[in-house]
Parts: structure tokens; sequence; C-alpha cells
């Protein structure tokens, strides 16, 4: 299995990681109680859109709402060049539990993706960060389908003919 190291990923994907990190900060202030998990999306065409992750309209929840956008990416087009789905929780290093977004990110292309936490501190209304954004796992899985290249569409083309012909000889 391949893998994915941030150093590998293009400038476009890297820009993406921290803009979500800093959206994602500023939702968490604005949202004590926790924010509505949101995935950045670069399309083909360079346009970047922003969705919400709803799981409940009248109780959302952090975890359905990351599920619901984990569904909803697998089925975006393959042109799109790279994603960020973020959301709040709480992070654990050494017994030290503090509150941090989360920022996991996949360039179309790479074979994994990266997960980045940013751990903060709450005071008042304020956020302070906590260091810089900590790279938690550079291999999750694909958050998009991988695309195929054009010789391993042909390649499977090929075999399913092959086997539509050996089912018609029968």
């Amino acid at each position: 299995m391949s893998t994915t190291t941030f150093e590998s990923y293009g400038d476009e994907a890297k820009a993406l990681a921290f803009e979500a990190i800093d959206m994602a900060m500023a939702d968490a202030e604005a949202s004590p109680s926790g924010y509505i998990p949101f995935v950045l999306v670069v399309e083909g065409d360079g346009e970047r859109t922003m969705v919400r992750c709803v799981d409940d309209e009248n109780d959302p929840t952090v975890e359905g709402g990351v599920a619901l956008a984990r569904e909803q990416l697998r089925s975006y087009d393959r042109s799109t060049r790279c994603v960020a789905l973020t959301w709040d929780g709480y992070l654990t290093l050494e017994d030290d539990r503090t509150e941090a977004v989360f920022a996991e990110v996949y360039e179309l292309g790479q074979p994994n993706g990266v997960v980045f936490a940013q751990r903060y501190e709450r005071a008042d209304t304020a956020l302070t960060p906590i260091g810089n954004p900590l790279l938690l796992q550079q291999q999750p899985e694909p958050l998009v389908p991988p695309r195929t290249s054009g010789k391993a569409d042909a390649i499977a083309r090929i075999r399913e003919l092959a086997e539509q012909a050996k089912r018609d000889q029968r």
C-alpha cells in the first residue's frame, strides 16, 4: 500500500488544510457548544464551496454530521481537486485533554488523506490556539473515491467485455 505524506500534497491542498483549520477555529469561537461540521471543496474548475453537514435539523450532532459528510463525499465528482472535512471535539495528548478542531484533508490523486488538529483554550468568548496545528494521521482512507487512470478504466472495460463474452458462450 502506498502512503501519503503532507509534503507530497500540492500547494492548493496544503492551503486548503490551513484555511479549513482557520475557519473551524472561527466557528468554534462563535459556537461554544460545538459547531456544525463542514466540508470545503475545491472543484475541478478551481471554484471553492463550503457545505455544512447537518444530520438532524432538530437535534444536530457532531458525530452524525461527520458521518453524513463522509457519506456525501463518497459521491463527489472525481474532477474535484481537494476536500477538507472539519469538526470540533477533544484531543488527549499525554493525559492532557483539550478542546480542538480537526481537519481531515484529501487531495485527489493521492492514495490517502491527512488529519490535523488545532488545540485551543476557551476564555470567556475568545479562543486561544495551543501551539501549531498537529499532524495526527497521514493515512486515513480517501474521503472522495480515488481517480482511476484512463488506462485502468480501459483494462477494466476489456475485462468486463471478456467476462461478458464468456457468459454469452455458455
